[in-house]
């Protein structure tokens, strides 16, 4: 499951999924247009139309958007090393086993906010969304798509199929480097947009 586990991280985002609820009315102030030029001007970025920005699905809930995520695992990496720990289970088992490490990771974090709120597809350019979940979450995702489609940061599928446990590594730490930029975007938007929600968040959480 490790190597699943891996693709899995690469492509979810974490976040805070109770508190993105408490205000998603409060969220809906920017257009999608408005949040994706946020994040490119933080990442000194300029917008080119010639590169179309992602389609965003909703789902209703984190089960389905596993679900959507394992399909794409499949669709994506079925002709490579990674379909060795894929090979004879079903969506359901992958999800729920997916579902077990989400668990132990919260365990960890000690945080029961700790939730899974969107991921972006780079090979269909596709951001799934939890519905009601805040626009900081577009936000981190938005910085995934830029990290792809403008900085070519994110390895294509060719560099998974032969797959050595060094380059496993490299990916390994890139993956960490882009979601801590990511992660970072996210939280200037809350602070600029939404601050005193984070606040009063902040003196609930333990």
């Amino acid at each position: 499951m490790r190597k699943t586990t891996v693709i899995i991280l690469i492509l979810l985002s974490f976040s805070l999924l109770s508190f993105s609820f408490v205000f998603a009315e409060e969220a809906k102030g920017l257009k999608t247009e408005e949040v994706f030029q946020w994040v490119a001007s933080k990442m000194k970025i300029q917008i080119n139309p010639k590169i179309p920005l992602p389609q965003i699905k909703k789902v209703f809930s984190e089960k389905l958007l596993l679900e959507f995520a394992v399909d794409v695992l499949i669709r994506n990496f079925e002709n490579t090393l990674y379909l060795e720990d894929i090979k004879g289970k079903s969506k359901e088992e992958l999800v729920k086993e997916i579902q077990d490490v989400l668990a132990q990771m919260r365990k960890k974090e000690r945080h029961e906010f700790m939730d899974c709120g969107g991921f972006y597809d780079p090979y269909e350019n596709t951001i799934y969304l939890v519905e009601g979940s805040g626009q900081w979450i577009l936000a981190h995702e938005a910085t995934h798509y830029f990290q792809v489609k403008y900085q070519r940061r994110y390895p294509d599928d060719e560099v998974f199929k032969n797959l050595s446990e060094e380059k496993q590594e490299e990916i390994e730490k890139e993956y960490d480097e882009l979601e801590n930029e990511a992660k970072r975007i996210e939280e200037e938007f809350r602070e600029e947009f939404f601050p005193s929600k984070i606040e009063a968040f902040s003196q609930k959480a333990p």
